[in-house]
């Protein structure tokens, strides 16, 4: 299950016209035949992003939001696409929104770096920049509208980006499964998979969530192992005085380096950790959640540090 508010939602009349680079990566009135750019590019930075978006532009900055832009286009028989160019601090917080604005859903899209596609939506990032595409609709002209004008944005910007070392490792396929995966920097991301508690716990810097559907599992990344022990052991201390969770402190597999719990809704969770990597399973039963532990760590530990 996911909690999560909206995080596109847009408020563009409150908005105001700001000259900036962005406006140069965004398509010209005509380059796609038959569309119009409404108004000139609409940008926003730094607190601007709360009028631009209703709900969710704390999880952007949490990434490391610099400034957006938006302009919508139309054609003559009324069909509409509304572009949003996010540029970010860095390629992996580009990654990052990317990853968690798409959660896995569509299919994937050659372009820039990586991209995904719905029937009414593409996202795509490139280097330190996310862009993303919505029609109003999944007519054959709106479709044809997003990948053109889509391609536009693409071909405008020059530099790329990886994504960050461990991706490849956490979205390895498992039993014939591949999770959709999340790069999050911190609690805010790692809220809209799951409600660990009030608090960060993990003192949430940099992880991934890989969601198989049954099962959901945390790697949570620190500095070094001393700081990984420690933050493994406040975590347990935590968790044990949180009426919300049921230690079971005699479990199998129960050690100094993991521990096992429940919560009100019956979920197992499993939290372990190896070297700088805390691991947390979130699974229907407790053999599920224990083997999609035992797998992550396996993963972790074969890719160093």
């Amino acid at each position: 299950m996911r909690f999560f508010a909206p995080v596109v939602a847009l408020s563009i009349a409150a908005a105001t016209t700001i000259a900036g680079d962005l406006s140069g990566y965004f398509p010209r009135s005509g380059e796609t035949p038959g569309w119009t750019a409404v108004d000139p590019v609409m940008e926003y930075i730094g607190d601007d992003l709360f009028r631009m978006i209703d709900g969710g532009a704390e999880v952007y900055r949490e990434y490391g939001f610099v400034r957006a832009g938006s302009q919508e286009f139309v054609d003559d028989a009324g069909h509409s696409v509304m572009v949003e160019l996010y540029e970010m601090s860095d390629p992996g917080a580009a990654y990052g929104i990317f990853t968690f604005k798409t959660r896995g859903e569509g299919r994937d899209v050659q372009m820039g770096n990586g991209g995904r596609r719905t029937d009414y939506y593409i996202n795509f990032w490139k280097g330190r920049y996310l862009a993303t595409l919505t029609g109003t609709d999944t007519m054959s002209v709106t479709k044809a509208a997003l990948n053109n004008l889509a391609a536009a944005i693409e071909k405008r910007i020059t530099e790329s980006g990886e994504p960050p070392r461990l991706a490849g490792k956490i979205s390895s396929v498992v039993d014939g499964q591949r999770p959709a995966v999340t790069y999050i920097r911190g609690p805010i991301a790692l809220s809209n998979f799951y409600r660990f508690g009030a608090s960060d716990i993990f003192a949430c810097k940099e992880g991934y969530v890989a969601d198989y559907g049954k099962v959901t599992t945390f790697v949570f990344v620190d500095d070094s192992d001393a700081a990984c022990r420690s933050r493994f052991e406040t975590a347990r201390t935590t968790f044990a005085g949180d009426s919300t969770f049921a230690m079971d402190e005699k479990g199998p597999g129960t050690s100094d380096e993991r521990f096992l719990m429940s919560d009100r809704r019956g979920k197992s969770l499993v939290c372990a950790r190896t070297g700088i990597y805390m691991v947390v399973a979130v699974g229907g039963s407790e053999t599920a959640a224990q083997t999609a532990a035992d797998g992550m760590l396996a993963r972790l530990r074969q890719s160093g540090k």
